[in-house]
């Protein structure tokens, strides 16, 4: 037996449970099928009633969100070809909104997790880093590219490609000599 109604509309590329374990976040597609808006479903509440997080207008963007590793913080935003913007809110909070972490800039590719604690790690090609690097972000408001701490500086003879954050250890994937 069904809890409620099945959700309409939802995208499948962004499906995430909040900290609560009631609250849903999900994607919704416009006319061209692009993952255009953030919603945020509370168990038990109709549709209707759900509350818009995000809208990215630009249809050269899509709009995502995705559950960090730390399991209470979602993270948001749009990414187009060579431009990431990211926000951030705490899914213990029902009532939570997001905060814009870096806005777009062309050019500027972005990947971020949560840290723990005081800081965010981010990939990112910022400041001409064409093959990426791993930086450390303080959790503060009024964040710029100046605040970044390097983790793995950029290094031409490696590309850095992902990470993952696991409780006390960091995996970083790349390739490194072509391999």
């Amino acid at each position: 037996e069904l809890a409620e109604a099945p959700l309409s509309g939802v995208s499948g590329w962004t499906l995430d449970w909040g900290a609560d374990g009631r609250t849903l976040y999900y994607a919704t597609e416009d006319a061209t099928q692009r993952p255009a808006r953030i919603h945020r479903h509370t168990l038990g509440q109709p549709q209707a009633a759900d509350e818009e997080l995000w809208h990215e207008p630009d249809p050269t963007f899509r709009a995502w969100a995705h559950l960090a590793e730390n399991g209470t913080t979602l993270l948001l935003g749009s990414s187009a070809n060579l431009a990431d913007e990211v926000a951030f809110l705490d899914t213990r909070d029902p009532a939570a909104r997001p905060q814009l972490l870096l806005p777009r800039e062309r050019g500027v590719e972005v990947q971020l997790t949560d840290g723990g604690g005081d800081h965010w790690l981010a990939l990112t090609n910022q400041g001409g880093a064409s093959e990426f690097r791993l930086v450390r972000l303080p959790k503060r408001e009024g964040l710029s590219w100046a605040d970044a701490e390097d983790v793995l500086p950029h290094d031409p003879q490696r590309y850095l490609t992902g990470m993952h954050l696991f409780a006390g250890h960091l995996l970083v994937s790349g390739r490194e000599g072509g391999f």
